[in-house]
């Protein structure tokens, strides 16, 4: 479902919820799963800042505490997890003395010292 969702986005040149509203009207036809349809109605109601928000408070621990204490934005909790698998901060802890040791950042692909 969430496959045929980006395809239906992408062949509509949807870039955010609110240009969803087409694909919600019930004036309108819409030719794919309903379930879709209903996915759909669900962003465009809530709008990104309510979505953001809830996947937030799906993070592990660790992580939200991070992204709520300021120490690091969204894009970096993704590349911490990304490039070290780190989902906790004993984790992080061990990926960062680990990265101590190495020259070069796996994140970010700078000098080691950057600490992103």
């Amino acid at each position: 479902m969430l496959e045929a969702g980006a395809a239906l986005v992408r062949e509509r040149g949807i870039s955010s919820d609110v240009d969803l509203g087409p694909l919600v009207d019930p004036s309108l036809p819409f030719d794919g799963d309903p379930q879709l349809q209903q996915r759909f109605q669900h962003m465009y109601e809530a709008g990104a800042c309510v979505l953001l928000e809830s996947a937030i408070a799906d993070l592990p621990t660790d992580l939200r505490w991070l992204f709520e204490s300021g120490a690091v934005t969204i894009p970096q909790l993704a590349a911490i997890y990304q490039h070290l698998g780190a989902t906790s901060a004993a984790e992080f802890g061990a990926a960062v003395a680990r990265r101590a040791r190495s020259p070069i950042c796996r994140v970010c692909r700078r000098p080691a010292a950057c600490f992103m």
